[in-house]
């Protein structure tokens, strides 16, 4: 066979055109700091960097969800708190009364200062946070507890919010305004 000019003008042409196109390949990768700037580049390596970016984006989640969960927990231990310490107030104060020894005035203030308990537990019933009352199960834009003439009423519902914590675990974070606050105290 016979190798003719033009066949090896092609030749230095076409390895010419191979050495540009890597180089400019190696160049892209240094100028942009990756290894993949088009999948065509490695296809297997796009499907494991897609994967990667889409774990790291639901481990982001799972924090996001865990920190917004341990404020709703933490509001609670804190409201539960104030409800045990005023509870424990009304106990004492209706322990006390209970003696013969004072006289209707001590009785009256005693009934006002049970009437400010009462309202103090229903603004901590209808404790909000980031805006959302949290006793209130799905319906954290009413308020858990109203009170009327006749007594106190929860206007929530039984739903219980629940946060994705992992790919296989979710936390409930929410408390029921009705078991909490209407149930009858063993003391």
């Amino acid at each position: 066979m016979r190798i003719t000019q033009q066949m090896i003008t092609n030749t230095v042409n076409l390895n010419l055109q191979r050495s540009l196109s890597r180089y400019l390949g190696a160049e892209t990768a240094l100028s942009t700091g990756r290894r993949i700037n088009t999948p065509s580049d490695d296809p297997l390596g796009t499907i494991s960097s897609l994967n990667l970016r889409s774990d790291l984006s639901k481990n982001a989640q799972y924090r996001k969800n865990i920190n917004q969960g341990m404020t709703w927990v933490q509001s609670y231990d804190s409201a539960l708190a104030e409800a045990k310490a005023y509870i424990d107030t009304a106990n004492e104060l209706a322990l006390a009364m209970s003696n013969a020894t004072y006289d209707d005035v001590a009785r009256e203030g005693a009934a006002a200062e049970i009437d400010s308990i009462l309202t103090a537990m229903l603004e901590l019933a209808n404790s909000e946070v980031q805006g959302k009352y949290i006793f209130s199960g799905f319906r954290t834009d009413d308020a858990s507890l109203t009170q009327y003439s006749n007594g106190v009423e929860f206007d929530g519902d039984d739903g219980q919010i629940m946060y994705k914590i992992s790919s296989s675990a979710n936390m409930m974070v929410n408390l029921n305004g009705a078991d909490v606050f209407l149930q009858e105290l063993s003391v």
